[in-house]
């Protein structure tokens, strides 16, 4: 409630660079301005939190207005999506938004709102993708480097090619010019209903090698296969912090995370905390917490050993890994979101 008014404060001022509107009792009209300014780019916003909003009945229509504002917003950095009820079918509309690469049904929006000019002005150029181009990519996956990215060509302008704004043809996605991945650092989405399909929904997006560097999915619905296809995905991306603490993850899935601590990856926090930690999965985490693989402040378990055997207790001393309004000095990643 009370978006209108919020988002006529954004606008005249550009100075704010976070906001926090959680478990305010936001509606979808105050949704609906909200994403309407972020979609101009002379609001340089780099941080909202819109946990817990009255969205009842309405997760798709909000999924979709902020997939809407993902995919033309380039300053945001930081989404906190606590407790809106999403699902994967809700996701599967905001990922549209992230991956604009794979995006069949979003064009650049015409907006109805004081910052319409402003957003339709800073578009001209579009990507002309053919189907075969994008198989080429999905199958590519790791091997896809940002060299081969970088050498897509702009073949035509909007006005060249007469699109309209209100339609989309599938074989020819109009791609914003500021990059075809949103540029979010920090995602958070725990709390909602989201299982094993959203991680597919994801997929391309994260096989982009976005820049995101924390991502949250504690407190839902994922198991094993879905841990298991983001594991695969995580070696193509930035991510630093990855939280799947509560979820219904059996050892297989753990197993697959803790195997990313051995390669190559950024990954350094890992949260599995609420899933199945067998006697298996404890000693590996103890061996990497041994040698160093992983610090003991970047996991969410203490091991420890009984009669020969390994078990796992919560480490409280993470608590504070998320950031929050109040702790927001106290987040290790918080200056790298900024």
């Amino acid at each position: 409630m009370g978006g209108k008014y919020l988002a006529e404060f954004l606008e005249k001022n550009n100075y704010i660079e976070q906001l926090d509107i959680g478990e305010t009792d936001q509606d979808i009209e105050s949704l609906v301005y909200i994403a309407a300014i972020l979609q101009s780019p002379n609001i340089t916003l780099r941080s909202i939190d819109l946990s817990k909003p009255l969205l009842i009945f309405s997760q798709p229509h909000a999924a979709e207005i902020l997939g809407k504002m993902l995919y033309v917003n380039v300053h945001l950095r930081e989404l906190v999506l606590r407790k809106c009820g999403l699902g994967d079918h809700d996701m599967e509309l905001l990922s549209m938004g992230l991956h604009k690469f794979a995006n069949e049904t979003f064009t650049i929006p015409k907006l109805e709102s004081f910052a319409q000019e402003e957003t339709s002005s800073s578009y001209t150029e579009v990507i002309v993708l053919t189907e075969e181009e994008e198989a080429d990519f999905e199958n590519k996956g790791d091997d896809w480097s940002q060299d081969e990215r970088n050498e897509t060509k702009f073949e035509s302008s909007l006005e060249e090619n007469s699109t309209d704004l209100n339609t989309c043809n599938p074989l020819k996605r109009v791609i914003a010019k500021d990059g075809l991945v949103s540029h979010l650092l920090h995602l958070d989405l725990s709390c909602n209903n989201i299982s094993d399909d959203t991680i597919d929904y994801l997929r391309l997006y994260l096989l982009s090698g976005p820049p995101l560097l924390s991502l949250n999915f504690s407190h839902n619905v994922l198991h094993d296969v879905g841990v298991i296809e983001l594991s695969k995905c995580i070696p193509s991306t930035k991510l630093e912090a990855l939280d799947i603490s509560h979820n219904q993850v059996g050892h297989d899935g753990i197993r697959s995370i803790t195997f990313l601590l051995k390669r190559s990856s950024p990954l350094q926090k890992i949260y599995i905390w609420g899933n199945q930690l067998n006697e298996e999965i404890c000693q590996v985490l103890h061996e990497s917490i041994i040698d160093g693989t992983i610090l003991q402040e970047n996991i969410d378990v203490v091991l420890y050993e009984v009669d020969e055997k390994f078990f796992a207790a919560y480490n409280n001393r993470v608590e504070n890994h998320h950031i929050k309004y109040y702790c927001v000095p106290q987040c290790p990643l918080f200056a790298k979101c900024l």
